[in-house]
C-alpha cells in the first residue's frame, strides 16, 4: 500500500500535470456525448417495444443499424483523435513525471522538452505494443473459438467455461495495465531497448502481481461506482458533466501510472531525490 499511497502524494503535489490528459479526456466526452445519446435512445426504444409485443420479431435491426450508423462513426472518430493526442501528450507527461523524481521539482512547463526527449521512445513503445497486440489477438481468436466448440457440445460447459475466461481475463487486464505502464517507464527512464524493457516490466509486475493487481482493480471500480453514482445527476449539465466525469477518470489513470513508477523505483532500487511527498 506504501506504493499507492505515494502515488496519491506525488498526484497532489503534482496536480497539474493531468491538464493535458484531461483537455483530451473532456474532448472525447464531448464529441462522443451525441453519439451515445443516440444509441441509448434506441435501446430504450428497442426495450420498450420488447416489452410490449413480447418478443423480438418485430424489431428491425438492420433499420436501427443503419439509423444509429453516423453515432457509431462520431464515437469512433472521437477515439481515434484521442489516441492520436494521446501520442503526443503522453510521452510528455511521462517526462514531466519522471522529471519530479529526478529532480523533486516538475510541472508543465517541462512538458515541450519532455515531450521532445521522450517521443521518438515512446512511438518505439507504442510499436512494440501494437505488435503484442496482435499476438494477443491470436491467442484471443483461439480461445474463442475454444469457448463456441465447448457451448455447441455442451451448453452448461460452455457457460462454466465463459464463466472462468472472464474472471481470468478481468484478472490479466489489471495486470497487463501495469506492464504496458512500466513497460515506456523503463524504456523512458533508463533508456531501455523495447523488449528488454518489456521484459523487465514483466518481471516486476510479477513480482508484485497480486497486490498491483488488486489495487489496480480497487481504483477501476472505485472509478465506476463514482461515475455511476454522479453521472445521472451530471449527464444533463451541458460541459460539467464530461469535465467532472474526465477529471475522475484521468485522475486514476493517472495514479495508476506515478503507482507503475513507485513500483519501479522502489524495486530497481533507483535513487531519485524525490523522497519525501509532502
Amino acid at each position: 500500500m506504501e506504493y499507492l499511497e505515494n502515488a496519491f502524494k506525488f498526484f497532489g503535489k503534482y496536480m497539474l500535470l493531468i491538464v493535458p490528459l484531461l483537455i483530451i479526456s473532456i474532448v472525447r466526452s464531448i464529441m462522443s456525448a451525441p453519439g451515445f445519446e443516440k444509441i441509448d435512445e434506441a435501446l430504450n426504444e428497442m426495450s420498450d417495444l420488447v416489452i410490449a409485443k413480447g418478443d423480438i420479431a418485430g424489431i428491425d435491426f438492420h433499420g436501427v443499424v443503419v439509423q444509429l450508423a453516423p453515432s457509431f462513426d462520431l464515437i469512433i472518430h472521437s477515439f481515434l483523435l484521442a489516441l492520436l493526442l494521446s501520442l503526443f501528450v503522453l510521452p510528455a507527461t511521462y517526462g514531466m513525471i519522471i522529471k519530479g523524481y529526478e529532480t523533486g521539482k516538475t510541472g508543465l512547463g517541462a512538458f515541450f522538452t519532455s515531450f521532445k526527449k521522450y517521443f521518438l521512445k515512446y512511438m518505439k513503445y507504442f510499436l512494440g505494443v501494437v505488435l503484442f497486440f496482435v499476438v494477443v489477438g491470436v491467442i484471443l481468436f483461439f480461445v474463442l473459438l475454444m469457448f463456441a466448440i465447448l457451448f455447441s457440445i455442451n451448453l452448461l460447459l460452455g457457460l462454466i467455461f465463459l464463466a472462468i475466461v472472464a474472471i481470468v481475463a478481468l484478472i490479466m487486464f489489471c495486470a497487463l495495465f501495469n506492464i504496458l505502464n512500466i513497460w515506456f517507464i523503463a524504456m523512458a527512464w533508463d533508456n531501455m531497448k523495447v523488449f528488454s524493457a518489456m521484459s523487465k516490466s514483466y518481471e516486476l509486475v510479477k513480482s508484485y502481481f497480486w497486490s498491483s493487481v488488486g489495487i489496480t482493480f480497487t481504483i477501476g471500480f472505485l472509478y465506476i461506482t463514482i461515475n455511476a453514482l454522479i453521472g445521472g445527476v451530471l449527464e444533463a449539465i451541458f460541459i460539467v458533466g464530461p469535465v467532472v466525469k474526465s477529471f475522475f477518470a484521468v485522475m486514476c489513470i493517472y495514479v495508476l501510472i506515478v503507482f507503475g513508477f513507485e513500483i519501479y523505483r522502489d524495486r530497481t532500487n533507483k535513487e531519485t531525490a524525490q523522497r519525501d511527498y509532502l
